[in-house]
């Protein structure tokens, strides 16, 4: 663990909000349904392709899928960066930062409606942080959750104002 993540983990293990305070109703039930939920519910899809998230936020993910009954997930690296399919969840992976801006502006049409991209090794380093940031602070992205090892951005019409939450897992 370098020095910045390790001051990123005390920062965020300062910040970060469990159940009760979490004001936003999407949120409470994202943390509720998707975090704190006993075992892995039956999903019904392949996630093999995510078989590189740490087993704890594998887990989040196959939650959120099940959960919000997402149908098409895809993880984008240098090999299937064209690829040009509509998806439910975007995976980036943490191995290169300094791509997630251009991959998140490049794939976005090709998101569906209430979609999520998921983020792995948001504080790594600094420049993933600050990269992480740049999308958390996206126009388009309307709530974002940052979990530590991976950080979850949402475009929900039903939004009207941007919420950034850092929550306890």
């Amino acid at each position: 663990m370098t020095i910045h993540a390790l001051k990123e983990y005390i920062r965020y293990k300062w910040n970060a909000k469990k159940l009760h305070g979490v004001h936003s109703p999407f949120a409470y039930e994202f943390s509720e349904k998707v975090l704190y939920e006993n075992g892995i519910p039956a999903h019904g899809r392949d996630l093999s392709i995510a078989k590189w998230l740490r087993p704890h936020f594998f887990k989040v993910l196959a939650r959120l899928v099940a959960f919000y009954n997402y149908q098409t997930v895809f993880c984008l690296d240098k090999e299937n960066e064209e690829d040009a399919g509509t998806y439910d969840v975007l995976l980036l992976k943490d191995n290169e930062p300094g791509n997630w801006v251009r991959l998140f502006n490049k794939h976005y049409p090709h998101l569906k409606p209430n979609c999520a991209i998921m983020v792995s090794g948001i504080h790594k380093t600094e420049r993933h942080t600050a990269k992480w940031q740049r999308l958390y602070k996206h126009p388009r992205v309307m709530m974002s959750i940052d979990l530590y090892g991976v950080g979850v951005l949402f475009f929900r019409k039903e939004f009207k104002e941007k919420q950034h939450f850092v929550l306890k897992y």
